[in-house]
């Protein structure tokens, strides 16, 4: 729900991950950075969803089982389209779906409930969100490193 309030479309759900999008046009940039700020918004509401839920014993029972989630961003094109079923929704495919999906796995055990994105989203958000630079880092299929940032909260 948080996702499709922030004009979100959900792509698939498979296990416990969900990959989303956020559609801007080919030309204006503002749409582009509109993209971008969206993605970053839910994400942050999403954390703190997930934060509230796991406070409540009768929202997450399970106090040997942490509830976090992980969220890499990444912007760029990708191939949209209904594979299979005309009633799927559309599939993403190409190098940046790739890339946040290589971003995620990066996600450790000792940074649950993270929040990433690559050098891309940063450049689109920087001015509206507070982030930390991690590093440039290879990324498999990439012939260049990636720059990766922390998404750490909306600037007020």
């Amino acid at each position: 729900d948080e996702i499709k309030r922030q004009h979100g479309q959900v792509e698939k759900v498979a296990g416990d991950a969900i990959m989303a999008y956020w559609q801007g046009s080919d030309t204006p940039q503002g749409a582009h950075n509109m993209c971008a700020y969206q993605a970053c918004y839910t994400a942050l509401q999403l954390r703190d969803l997930i934060h509230k839920i796991a406070a409540s014993a009768d929202g997450w029972p399970f106090p040997n089982h942490p509830l976090q989630v992980d969220v890499a961003l990444a912007t760029g094109p990708v191939a949209a389209g209904v594979l299979g079923s005309a009633k799927a929704n559309p599939a993403l495919l190409g190098d940046t779906a790739n890339l946040a999906f290589r971003l995620e796995k990066m996600i450790g055990a000792d940074t649950p409930g993270d929040i990433i994105m690559d050098g891309t989203t940063y450049e689109l958000i920087k001015e509206h969100f507070t982030v930390h630079p991690l590093g440039s880092y290879t990324v498999k299929g990439r012939q260049r490193a990636v720059d990766v940032f922390r998404l750490l909260s909306l600037n007020t």
